[in-house]
C-alpha cells in the first residue's frame, strides 16, 4: 500500500510538474499563414508566457536580425526598432543577445549577411545562407584577397592589434580613428554579400588620423605589417574580395546574434552554465528555440519579478516550457527588463522595468517578404 501511495503522488507530482511547464493556454490565433501565437498562464507558480511558433518552410517568412539605429553603439525599445521598418511588413519582433551599457553587442552579429563584430566563445543562433537554422559556437576567419595575394582580416568593427587588418562598415560609426602606424583603405561595394564573401573598389589608401566611413563604404585599416602589406600589393582602382567565414559552419551566415546559455541541446538541458543568480533565480526571460526536424521556429518571453502577475523563470524551467513547446535545442536570450515580444506593432507581453520597455541592443524582427 505504501509502495501503491508513493505511486500515486508522484504521478501526481510528474503531472503537476508538465501542467506548471506547459502553462493553460488563454489565447490562440494565426497571426499569418505559418505563424501561431499563444499566451499561456501557469497558476501553480504563477506567470505569463507568450509564444510564437513559426513554419521555416515558408519561403515568405524570414527572420532577420536589426541593430538599434543601425550603429554598434546604438539602443532604442523594441518598438523603435520595429517603427523603423514601417514601410515593410513585421509580422512580429523579440529582443536579441546581452549588451554593454554602449550599446555594443555581447556577441556576433550579422544583419542580411553583412557582419558587424565577431563570434565569442557562447553560443549563437542564427540561419544561413540557405536559410537553415543553427545554434552553435562559432569561430572566425577572415581573408582580404588581391590580384597580389592576400591578407588575414582579423577583426571586424574594433580596435586593431599589432600588425592587424580590420574591417570596418558604417555600423562602427561616421568615422575611424587611425594611427601613425597604419594606413586606411577605402572600399566601395561592388555587389551584395554573396555567401560571406564581397568584391570592393579600391577607391584610395590614406594616411591620416581619422577617415569618414560614408554610407554604403566600408574601410580597412592596417597597422606596421598589415600596413607595409597594403602599401605594396594594393592600389586605387584595384578589384578586391573580402570573405567571412564562421567555423564549424559549411557556407555563409545570413543572420546571427548571440544568446547565453544554449538550454537544449538534443533534447536535452544543458546544466554546465553555473552562474548561480542568473540561472537559478526566477527572471523575465527571453528565448528562441528549433524543432528536431529544424522546420519550426519557437520564440518565447516569459514576464517575471512581478509578484501576483509573473514572477518569471529559472534557466531549467525555461528549458523544460521550451521543451513542451516542442524545442529541441534553445538558446537564452537576453532577460529581466529586455525581455520584449512585439506582434504586428503591438506589445504583447509585460516589460519588467518601471519605465516600460527598456533600450535594447538588437532584436529578430519576423518578416513577410512577398
Amino acid at each position: 500500500k505504501k509502495i501503491a501511495g508513493f505511486g500515486i503522488a508522484f504521478l501526481i507530482a510528474v503531472l503537476v510538474f508538465f501542467q506548471a511547464a506547459q502553462g493553460q493556454i488563454v489565447e490562440h490565433r494565426t497571426i499569418v499563414p505559418g505563424v501561431e501565437f499563444f499566451a499561456l498562464q501557469d497558476t501553480t507558480v504563477p506567470r505569463r508566457m507568450f509564444v510564437l511558433k513559426i513554419d521555416l518552410t515558408r519561403p515568405e517568412l524570414r527572420a532577420h536580425t536589426v541593430k538599434a539605429k543601425n550603429r554598434l553603439r546604438g539602443l532604442a525599445t523594441l518598438s523603435a526598432v520595429v517603427h523603423s521598418f514601417r514601410q515593410e511588413k513585421v509580422v512580429a519582433a523579440i529582443n536579441a543577445d546581452f549588451f554593454n551599457k554602449t550599446g555594443f553587442p555581447v556577441n556576433v552579429q550579422v544583419q542580411r549577411c553583412e557582419p558587424l563584430t565577431e563570434p565569442i566563445s557562447y553560443p549563437v543562433f542564427g540561419f544561413t545562407i540557405s536559410g537553415k537554422p543553427f545554434i552553435k559556437r562559432l569561430k572566425f576567419e577572415g581573408k582580404f584577397l588581391t590580384q597580389n595575394g592576400d591578407f588575414p582580416v582579423g577583426g571586424i568593427n574594433r580596435q586593431w592589434k599589432t600588425d592587424e587588418l580590420v574591417y570596418f562598415n558604417s555600423f562602427f560609426g561616421d568615422s575611424v580613428l587611425a594611427n601613425p602606424w597604419g594606413i586606411s583603405v577605402l572600399l566601395k561595394p561592388l555587389q551584395p554579400w554573396k555567401n560571406g564573401s564581397r568584391t570592393f573598389l579600391v577607391d584610395r589608401l590614406v594616411h591620416t588620423r581619422r577617415l569618414a566611413i560614408p554610407a554604403n563604404r566600408a574601410v580597412l585599416v592596417g597597422h606596421r605589417k598589415a600596413k607595409a602589406w597594403l602599401e605594396k600589393h594594393v592600389k586605387a582602382g584595384d578589384r578586391v574580395t573580402i570573405e567571412f567565414r564562421f567555423p564549424p559552419l559549411k557556407e555563409g551566415v545570413r543572420d546571427a546574434a548571440g544568446g547565453l546559455p544554449q538550454i537544449l541541446k538534443n533534447g536535452r538541458y544543458l546544466e554546465k552554465f553555473k552562474k548561480k543568480g542568473f540561472t537559478w533565480k526566477r527572471h523575465p526571460r527571453t528565448a528562441v528555440g528549433i524543432s528536431r526536424d529544424e522546420k519550426t521556429m519557437i520564440w518565447a518571453v516569459v514576464d517575471g519579478r512581478q509578484p501576483g502577475y509573473s514572477f518569471g523563470m529559472t534557466l531549467r524551467e525555461l528549458a523544460d516550457f521550451m521543451k513542451t513547446q516542442g524545442a529541441y535545442n534553445a538558446i537564452n536570450l537576453d532577460g529581466g527588463g529586455s525581455s520584449t515580444m512585439i506582434i504586428e506593432n503591438r506589445l504583447i507581453n509585460r516589460p519588467s522595468d518601471a519605465g516600460g520597455e527598456r533600450p535594447i541592443s538588437n532584436a529578430w524582427l519576423l518578416f513577410l517578404e512577398k
